[in-house]
């Protein structure tokens, strides 16, 4: 759906799946390197996230196609639910900085949890 959606004109694209967690960071890394400019994240808040934090004081751009199971992040940018009308923004071009915070020198985008709310993410995150 990617291949046959996105504008061509905008963009040359190459199509990742990832194998491990924290792999996305490893490949946005070594992209960057490459100069790649545009990446975009096809998942939930997790995956948005690994791509995202690579992305911070670098020239890099991120879309986001949300197919995870919350999608906090993309709700709060108001991105639409259905990958196709997500596409439809990503080749709109249109982009803005966004803050994210920092826990123990780790990046996050949407939200942050301690305590009983941490150890269930954790739980739901070993599934």
């Amino acid at each position: 759906m990617i291949e046959e959606l996105i504008d061509k004109n905008i963009f040359d694209i190459e199509v990742v799946i990832t194998k491990y967690k924290g792999e996305a960071t490893e490949i946005v890394c070594q992209k960057l390197i490459e100069d790649y400019r545009y990446f975009v994240a096809v998942g939930g808040d997790g995956t948005v996230n690994e791509i995202a934090k690579s992305l911070i004081n670098t020239k890099g751009i991120l879309g986001i196609i949300p197919v995870g199971s919350g999608n906090g992040l993309a709700r709060h940018l108001k991105i639409p639910l259905q990958p196709q009308k997500a596409l439809q923004v990503i080749n709109k071009l249109k982009y803005q900085a966004i803050d994210y915070g920092l826990i123990n020198n780790n990046p996050f985008f949407c939200t942050c949890g301690v305590g009983f709310d941490a150890l269930i993410g954790e739980k739901f995150c070993a599934k």
